[in-house]
């Protein structure tokens, strides 16, 4: 069972965003990046452009870009 607001990439959990939602519109929003090979594959996949991660709604997984992390804590996140 996913955590309360976890996202991943390429099905790897990536971190929690601590926010009281999921993003909505593009934008920063803070989250708490797990240690673990999600993290570092979004972080490799950043070095070369945007990184396309997701997280599940119910039955359904919603899709969201990473354009960014600015700093520490913080994604740069583009909703299409």
């Amino acid at each position: 069972m996913a955590k309360p607001l976890e996202f991943s990439f390429q099905g790897l959990p990536v971190g929690i965003f601590q926010e009281p939602e999921y993003p909505r519109t593009s934008g920063r929003y803070r989250y708490m990046p797990y240690r673990g090979p999600g993290h570092l594959r979004m972080g490799q996949a950043l070095e070369h452009g945007p990184a396309q991660c997701s997280y599940k709604a119910g039955w359904r997984r919603r899709k969201f870009t990473v354009k960014s992390v600015p700093e520490y804590g913080v994604l740069e996140v583009e909703l299409g």
